[in-house]
């Protein structure tokens, strides 16, 4: 635990948090973070465009560590720790922050990415999306967290997805951070052209939005510069990178262990942003990591129990309920992949 916790007022949390939600409809309440399309030519700048580009050939930027695979299982499947974390660069910016740090110990059996609810789904036109939980009863996850962004429109996955060594989704080589697991027993992360989504030989793979450290530094202002970045909805990618939101991140350790850190934020209050995020993963010993979709998309599920504070409100304006969103990373009963290995 780091620090020691300081409440501030109403008055103060409302003057240091730049709030903009905007309902879609009753039930649906967005903040803008899940709104970031970074799969879409964007209209702006030469840069902005070039960026977008797909890319077919090449091997682009990308950091791979062998994944810890012991013989015997290592129990508990997910370590699980919570810390008060106070952060801030400056005294009138101090806040604290509560983070959920989750350790998985045999990445190569028990990580998968899953589609909404039920294989299929990511598919544009589904319109389908699920809560956390909902996906999480596919395989009993006893971890379950919120992982790509998406159309909220259409339901369609954004990024490259591959889930249990199937292609679920082919971003046609366009430039954002991702991570997963290759056959041959490594975590990847990092950029991927048309030509390299095929030649790693993926079993899972989810796409996010900044790759926040690369190889122990952080890496979010060369992100920033070399992400496509949609902004017909975010504005800039600079700009999606400095609101103060909850955050969620998937990444490794030095042992080659998955690492996932929530920082959890009850609405109204203030989260971080992706160079706070960074240094927060830089502490908890990630040494690679990409940012996911979050703001009131993050949603962290231990053994199908709910272990963050939902953002939106529910349809009785009493409490607050999950939203739905698109695909998870869960960790569950060990399993081999490729199937029949």
């Amino acid at each position: 635990m780091s620090g020691k916790f300081e409440s501030l007022s109403q008055e103060e949390l409302s003057s240091r948090h730049g709030h903009s939600y905007a309902a879609r409809d009753q039930n649906f309440i967005t903040d803008g973070l899940n709104e970031l399309l970074p799969y879409l030519i964007p209209a702006g700048s030469t840069e902005e465009v070039e960026n977008c580009k797909p890319i077919k050939f090449g091997n682009l930027t990308h950091s791979k560590h062998k994944a810890r695979n012991s013989t015997n299982m290592t129990l508990p499947l997910v370590e699980s720790r919570h810390q008060l974390k106070r952060i801030g660069r400056y005294r009138s910016d101090e806040r604290v922050v509560a983070v959920l740090f989750q350790k998985v110990n045999n990445p190569l059996k028990t990580f998968s990415v899953l589609e909404p609810a039920h294989p299929g789904t990511c598919v544009k036109g589904s319109s389908q999306r699920a809560t956390v939980r909902e996906s999480s009863k596919q395989k009993h996850c006893v971890l379950a967290t919120n992982a790509g962004f998406f159309d909220v429109d259409t339901g369609e996955c954004f990024g490259n997805v591959y889930s249990d060594g199937r292609l679920v989704s082919d971003s046609g080589g366009v430039r954002n951070a991702h991570f997963g697991i290759t056959v041959d027993g490594y975590i990847f992360t990092g950029y991927l052209s048309e030509q390299d989504l095929s030649s790693h030989r993926f079993t899972q793979l989810v796409g996010g939005v900044v790759w926040l450290l690369k190889d122990g530094e952080i890496y979010v202002d060369e992100s920033i510069k070399t992400e496509c970045s949609n902004t017909s909805k975010t504005k800039t990618l600079k700009e999606f990178s400095s609101i103060q939101k909850s955050r969620i991140a998937v990444g490794h350790d030095k042992d080659g262990r998955i690492l996932v850190a929530h920082v959890d934020v009850a609405r109204g209050n203030i989260g971080v942003d992706l160079h706070e995020l960074a240094s927060i993963l830089l502490d908890l010993g990630f040494v690679n990591a990409i940012n996911l979709d979050s703001g009131g998309s993050t949603t962290t599920v231990i053994n199908g129990t709910l272990a963050s504070h939902p953002s939106d409100q529910c349809t009785d304006k009493i409490f607050n309920c999950e939203r739905e969103v698109s695909t998870i990373l869960c960790i569950h009963e060990p399993e081999s992949y490729p199937p029949n290995s």
